[in-house]
């Protein structure tokens, strides 16, 4: 991946992300995602007006059923109108619940609701800060949580006497706590990560609400497009039914049974008028469907676009000098990116999952069918999976970068290729530790929420009481799961962002962030080694070019401050490159690389590698 030009970049040491000299990317993706989603909108209007100007009869049984009513569109209308006029006016739906039931509900949920969603925005915050003070721990409740439901699983199935079921869940569980000791290793990489993760999160807290703006924005353009194809979906006409018997001596006042259709003489009655939608809703239910599955990935991959834009600004900042300033900063200048210059490059990545979604989602409807289908599936899902995975890579690397999709995938490749690393781990364990504490804590809220409204309605009748509980408990779930997941979704798309912020400063052999890359020092790599200075500072050794002359200055600054940060310290002073000496056979091939303006001191002579001995 080849930095920009000198002086453009925010504060980056290796000059990766691109804060000024931005095109517009993509653009034939924006023109297209435009496009789509005006026709779907506009013509969703047609669907508004079309809908609201009849009523549907197939919820009349003695209607449909009556053998004059299609015979003809002329004799169906006059049939509809003159039996409207004969049936006595509809309650609504509410007025045919039980009155009792329906206060007690309404009582019950309108005050639940706003006290989970506050619970929800301080539970949110409670997560993230347990990820970042305690991470091992939270992955750890994850994993025991798992072992113990499958436990519990096991005696079931031994309880209630199927034993061949017992044992194979026995073996389940037994393949699982060992499958989770073997990457233990792994798992605790992981944690330290999500801890770091959370860390990322706290110290720009205007992501959040940046975010979530956004989303709701969207979700408002979703409600829209969905409340369209549901109209269009009841825009309906009616037909004779094919392949019928009619009974003769049908009643046109409809005060009789008789008349009716069926499909074998003497058989049961079946509906006379089949229902037919015109044919412009088909292909708009389609558009529309596909246009909602877009907007949908959009959302996630903006989301993750305004991540990157403020965790690559905050990765390569001076360490201990970004503040509540910068973060503000950094996160108006990534909805100006994501929204603005980058929106075409969001809008393909999308396009791009939302057809892998659609393949996946073919091929899993195909699997039970037979065995060719099932192994297809077993080949064929993880490539997609990994591929899906690679594309929000790719998103990352071109919000840092402010590159077009394709290019931007390609350096990434590049950059992921020459610095491989198990990233297989990064894919599930994090995404395993949120999704199950998440439903975890969203159950525990569900169940106090069930006994809080039992209470609640302890005058009301036992059937009240129950189904209003139930209810109650069951929504508050849902509404807790909604909101934790979205702190969740945010704190894994900083592992995402982190990772790839890492794995551009280990392909130039840059320690930004110490802690860091002291984590992934644990995984075994392709090439470039990693030494450990006297000190304590690690540094990467540089096989694949000489090392400048001592003293001499990066060709690019290590920090920069184009947006004019309100820290006040002064920016550490930029690597002076020094070749070690003393270092034997080795040192030719793999020279240490000094400390911030330091050389190597007396005591690094014959200087081995013996902590980190696979590097």
């Amino acid at each position: 991946m080849q930095p920009h030009p000198a002086g453009e970049f925010a504060p980056a040491g290796n000059g990766y992300y691109n804060a000024k000299s931005r095109a517009r990317t993509d653009v034939w993706a924006t023109i297209a995602f435009g496009l789509l989603t005006t026709v779907v909108c506009v013509w969703g209007i047609a669907a508004f007006a079309k809908a609201g100007q009849q009523q549907d009869p197939q919820y009349y049984s003695e209607f449909m059923t009556n053998s004059m009513t299609c015979s003809d569109v002329k004799g169906f209308d006059a049939a509809w109108s003159k039996y409207l006029a004969m049936q006595p006016a509809q309650n609504s739906t509410m007025d045919s619940f039980d009155d009792s039931f329906g206060k007690a509900f309404t009582k019950t949920i309108s005050a639940m609701l706003p006290i989970t969603a506050v619970a929800g925005i301080i539970g949110s915050v409670c997560y993230v800060l347990l990820f970042r003070r305690f991470p091992a721990g939270m992955v750890n409740i994850s994993i025991i949580a798992t072992i113990v439901w499958s436990v519990i699983m096991t005696i079931a199935g031994f309880a209630s006497g199927a034993v061949a079921v017992g044992i194979i869940l026995l073996i389940c569980t037994l393949l699982t706590a060992a499958f989770f000791w073997w990457i233990r290793g792994d798992i605790k990489m992981c944690a330290r990560l999500m801890g770091v993760s959370g860390q990322a999160l706290t110290d720009n807290g205007w992501l959040i609400p940046a975010t979530m703006g956004v989303k709701i924005l969207g979700i408002g353009l979703l409600i829209y497009q969905l409340a369209a194809v549901i109209c269009a979906s009841n825009v309906v006409t009616y037909s004779p039914a094919v392949n019928v018997i009619k009974t003769p001596d049908a009643d046109p006042t409809l005060s009789s049974q008789i008349g009716q259709c069926t499909y074998t003489q003497g058989g049961a009655p079946v509906d006379c008028c089949q229902m037919r939608w015109p044919a412009w809703v088909a292909p708009f239910i389609g558009i529309a469907c596909f246009a909602m599955a877009w907007l949908s990935q959009v959302l996630l991959q903006a989301k993750l676009s305004i991540v990157a834009h403020v965790i690559a600004q905050w990765y390569w900042h001076p360490a201990g000098q970004w503040g509540s300033g910068d973060s503000k900063a950094a996160t108006g200048a990534a909805l100006r990116h994501t929204l603005n210059t980058n929106f075409g490059t969001v809008s393909f990545a999308a396009l791009i999952i939302t057809l892998i979604e659609m393949l996946r989602s073919a091929l899993n409807s195909k699997k039970r069918d037979n065995i060719f289908w099932c192994m297809l599936n077993c080949i064929v899902q993880p490539i997609l999976a990994m591929c899906e995975m690679f594309t929000r890579f790719a998103t990352i690397a071109a919000a840092i970068t402010g590159q077009p999709f394709v290019v931007a995938a390609k350096d990434i490749f590049g950059v992921l290729k020459r610095n491989f690393l198990q990233t297989y781990t990064l894919w599930w364990i994090p995404g395993f530790a949120t999704g199950l504490t998440v439903f975890l804590f969203s159950l525990a809220w569900g169940v106090l929420s069930f006994f809080v409204a039992w209470v609640g309605n302890s005058k009301q009748d036992s059937d009240n009481q129950v189904a209003v509980s139930w209810i109650t408990a069951l929504i508050c779930f849902l509404v807790m799961l909604l909101i934790l997941s979205y702190a969740a979704g945010i704190l894994l798309d900083c592992i995402n962002c982190v990772y790839i912020c890492f794995a551009m400063d280990r392909d130039q052999k840059v320690v930004t962030r110490p802690d860091i890359h002291t984590i992934y020092m644990a995984l075994p790599t392709l090439q470039g080694a990693v030494v450990e200075q006297p000190g304590g500072e690690i540094e990467y050794g540089r096989p694949d070019q000489a090392p400048p002359p001592a003293g001499a200055a990066p060709t690019q600054p290590l920090y920069s401050n184009p947006y004019g940060y309100s820290s006040s310290a002064a920016a550490p002073a930029p690597y002076t490159y020094t070749p070690a000496t003393g270092y034997g056979a080795s040192g030719s091939d793999y020279p240490a690389v000094a400390p911030q303006g330091g050389a190597p001191g007396a005591n690094q002579q014959g200087y081995t590698n013996t902590k980190y001995p696979g590097f």
